[in-house]
Formats: structure tokens, sequence, C-alpha cells
């Protein structure tokens, strides 16, 4: 169920319906969460499931994670077989390229399983990756 209080965050709702009120906030999987906590620990700025307004009105997408470091942005995606399978390839590489050319300067996918297996894991390599570039 979602928080009666309008706000921008997981703002899409998908077929199963299935949301996880965490600390005041709304995701969509106990995968989120355990990344969502390893962010935290790393002590960087970044928005869970915020709304992205893709350069004009109507055009929205809603990253999984939004982080920022050392004056860089990254989007951090996961993956799992249930929203992103493999059909939809060619539509994630379009997404991703529209992040890029809107400014964002890292956005990487990561598999369900390893989020939620290795969440610090994950964080720190997306992390080095974001300060590299």
């Amino acid at each position: 169920m979602l928080p009666s209080v309008l706000n921008n965050q997981a703002r899409f709702v998908f077929p199963d319906g299935q949301v996880h009120e965490y600390h005041g906030l709304v995701f969509r999987s106990q995968t989120e969460i355990r990344v969502f906590d390893a962010l935290v620990k790393r002590h960087v700025l970044f928005c869970p499931l915020p709304v992205a307004v893709m350069g004009e009105l109507g055009i929205y997408r809603e990253p999984d994670f939004m982080v920022f470091s050392r004056g860089r942005s990254g989007i951090l995606e996961i993956h799992g077989s249930v929203f992103h399978p493999p059909e939809t390839a060619a539509r994630e590489h379009d997404r991703r390229r529209r992040f890029i050319d809107l400014g964002v300067n890292e956005y990487e996918i990561y598999d369900a399983s390893r989020c939620y297996n290795e969440p610090e894991r994950v964080v720190g390599d997306f992390l080095s990756r974001l300060s590299r570039r």
C-alpha cells in the first residue's frame, strides 16, 4: 500500500503491486532495501526511486537509485527477471543513452541476485566507477 501523502518517490505502479515501506520510504523489493542500506553506510547523497523528467513534460522515468558523489551523478539500476527480461534489452539501452545524453555521468546495471547477496560490493563497484571518470 502506498503512503497516504503524495510524493515523487516510487510514483510508478507495476502490475504485481508489491511495495515495501522502509524508513518512511517506498521500495518494490528487499533487494532495493539492501542496496539502500549499503548506500547509507557509504554516507553519499542519493535518491531511491526518484521520478526523473526526461527533458520534457510527459516523459518520466524512475531509476532505482540516483547517486551523487564528488560533483558527479550516476544511476544504479537493479535488474531482475521480473521487470527486465532479455526481450527489453534494446529498450534498456535506449533508456541508458537518454539519461547519459541528459547529463548523467554514469549509468550502471547490476543483476538483482548479486545486489541482494553482495550489496556492499555492488555499491563499492558503482562508486568506484562513478569517481574514476
